[in-house]
């Protein structure tokens, strides 16, 4: 039985464990609050496919009633950890 809990990803010079909840850029961790972690391993999961805003609120916010500037508000922080390579993520 393995008790790992080192999974990871990896996106370009990213590496995300969400187990461990820690997001590497070049081996140097990057600091990002739980819903933005949350949100950014549920686009890297996907893998490129598209994930709906209401995937992410009802994944993330665990099925409460949120407004959707909540989901913007951690996009925009994940875009300023990602710094120059934020256009790795997109929006609709």
């Amino acid at each position: 039985m393995s008790l790992r809990d080192d999974r990871s990803a990896t996106f370009g010079r990213y590496q995300i464990f969400p187990e461990l909840r820690v997001l590497l850029r070049d081996g140097e961790k990057i600091d990002l609050g739980p819903r933005a972690f949350d949100v950014l391993w549920m686009l890297v999961a996907a893998q490129g496919a598209v994930v709906s805003k209401d995937a992410l609120i009802a994944s993330v916010w665990g099925g409460a009633i949120v407004e959707e500037n909540n989901l913007q508000a951690q996009m925009s922080a994940i875009r300023r950890a990602l710094g120059t390579d934020r256009d790795m993520i997109s929006t609709e």
